[in-house]
């Protein structure tokens, strides 16, 4: 029996999706813990701002499709971010929406939490060989186009990701999904199996 007889095994599928569930939890709670030290908010406050300087100008309705909460839960968000002095309420695409956006102190905010982040998922990967780290970016890449069903998902599932390093072609999320899909349309989020 080879190595890759064994993946084959039931017992084989199902150690790989315990390793994979236990990895998802562990890196969840590292980005958390990370993220709040380095900005002193909590994982969603974090995530939002986050979104908004990604995407700025967006709709409440966009970021709370992003955070994956009520429409309700977002405005209390944005509204402690906007005590804080983080974010701020700009014009939107039309006349019927406003916009949101960063201030200078929000900035400062997210590029915190990106470096603590990378800090902490870099780290990780510093104990990786160079031909594992070549090995896991396609598997990475593949679970990862898995995920989302729409837009709304996409956005939800990079609400902290580091935007600049992955980007347009290189998303396998954004990719995932249909390009004419904007996103204008309130949806839940939801997984999709392919």
């Amino acid at each position: 029996m080879t190595e890759n007889d064994v993946w084959m095994e039931p017992e084989g599928h199902a150690r790989s999706a315990n390793l994979l569930g236990a990895l998802a939890v562990g890196l969840e709670d590292a980005v958390r813990a990370a993220l709040a030290q380095a900005t002193g908010l909590d994982v969603t406050a974090v995530a939002a701002v986050l979104v908004v300087g990604a995407r700025p100008g967006r709709s409440i309705a966009d970021l709370a499709a992003a955070l994956g909460v009520t429409h309700s839960g977002a405005v209390r968000t944005l509204d402690r971010l906007v005590q804080h002095g983080l974010v701020e309420r700009v014009p939107g695409r039309d006349a019927r929406t406003q916009g949101l956006a960063l201030t200078d102190a929000g900035r400062t905010a997210a590029g915190h939490a990106v470096a603590a982040r990378r800090s902490v998922l870099g780290g990780l990967l510093d104990g990786l060989s160079v031909d594992q780290q070549v090995t896991l970016v396609p598997a990475m890449e593949a679970l990862l186009a898995r995920l989302p069903a729409d837009r709304r998902d996409a956005w939800r599932i990079c609400r902290t990701c580091e935007h600049d390093v992955c980007r347009g072609a290189q998303c396998p999320v954004g990719n995932a999904v249909d390009p004419a899909d904007t996103g204008d349309a309130v949806r839940s989020p939801s997984s999709r199996r392919r």
